[in-house]
């Protein structure tokens, strides 16, 4: 009889303990799924919101390369700042973007060319010679805690990814500048797009709107045939034919602290040396040579870029533009 009361009280002790056992088991396999799921589905949502910021800068690059502008024609992309987090575990972090006129990017561009035009038995030369500066930049902060986090750099329709650590950057998308072809068949496009501002900035999380509009276009596009426009020199105007282009020196200096991103995607696309690695980032030089009769040369010096012509070239085509793009909210 004096032994059921302990029998009971060992009951009790086997109930609690297995209780705690149960209790120290659940929590283990808890803080094991939350130290692996909370990792894992950071670094996804980082490496989705990085790839989510580039298409935004892709698609404001679509707008500006494909279109025909016009003055005060508006030009608007939405970006994502921020990503969501896990909750309850993490709350969301934020990201930044923002305009800048003094981050020490600057590109000139400067050309002196002549084109023949022919109208009723008349033919004329038309000079050419302009020097633009192209300078403002936006810039993106992604601040992903999960992954490598990653700068964009929007200069002058050119997209630059900028890994702060370790000073990688490369160009995704379209650039500016392109040339090619042989003899009599010679191209050569360049472009800028010069956006003018105050500096400002804004981040946290959520969405905001970028909106620019035109305030200044000049173009100089002609090609070997072309039906155009001049001036008839009486006051009035009339249609010619491009008989000639001559093209008698064309300069792209680029001076950026990303300068060696904009040199190695050119050299890329026309003379990339086999020894040469985006990731070295060190100055390299380059001559088109695969590109006939075409004769550019690239010259890297730190932040400096310069890229021109070294003999007189008569292009079949050529298309210069600038376009100025003045920044109404960010």
């Amino acid at each position: 009889m004096a032994k059921l009361p302990v029998r009971k009280r060992d009951g009790a002790v086997a109930v609690i303990i297995g209780a705690l056992l149960t209790f120290v088991i659940v929590a283990s396999l808890m803080t094991a799924y939350v130290l692996w799921y909370v990792p894992s589905n950071g670094q996804q949502q980082d490496l989705q919101y990085i790839s989510e910021t580039e298409n935004s800068f892709l698609q404001l690059q679509d707008q500006i390369s494909n279109t025909t502008p016009y003055p005060n024609d508006f030009v608007g992309q939405s970006f994502t700042l921020g990503v969501p987090g896990t909750p309850p575990f993490s709350s969301s972090t934020d990201s930044f973007i923002g305009y800048s006129n003094g981050s020490g990017f600057i590109i000139t561009m400067s050309y002196n060319m002549s084109v023949t035009v022919s109208y009723d038995k008349v033919i004329r030369t038309i000079p050419m010679n302009y020097t633009f500066n192209c300078t403002g930049e936006f810039y993106l902060d992604t601040e992903t805690p999960f992954v490598t986090p990653t700068n964009f750099y929007y200069q002058s329709d050119t997209i630059i990814l900028q890994q702060p650590a370790s000073n990688y950057s490369e160009i995704v998308g379209s650039l500016p500048i392109s040339f090619g072809g042989h003899a009599k068949n010679l191209y050569l496009n360049a472009s800028q797009f010069s956006i003018e501002g105050t500096n400002s900035s804004t981040g946290g999380y959520g969405v905001t709107l970028m909106t620019m509009q035109y305030s200044n276009i000049n173009q100089s596009s002609f090609f070997l045939g072309e039906n155009v426009t001049v001036s008839n020199l009486t006051g009035g105007y009339t249609s010619a034919i491009v008989d000639n282009i001559t093209l008698n020196s064309f300069n792209y200096t680029i001076v950026s602290p990303q300068a060696f991103a904009w040199n190695y995607a050119l050299a890329s696309l026309y003379n990339l040396t086999a020894s040469q690695h985006a990731w070295e980032n060190k100055p390299f030089s380059w001559q088109p040579s695969s590109i006939g009769s075409i004769d550019i040369t690239a010259n890297p010096k730190g932040n400096l870029l310069n890229i021109g012509i070294t003999h007189i070239l008569y292009p079949f085509s050529v298309n210069f533009g600038y376009f100025v793009l003045r920044l109404l909210q960010i």
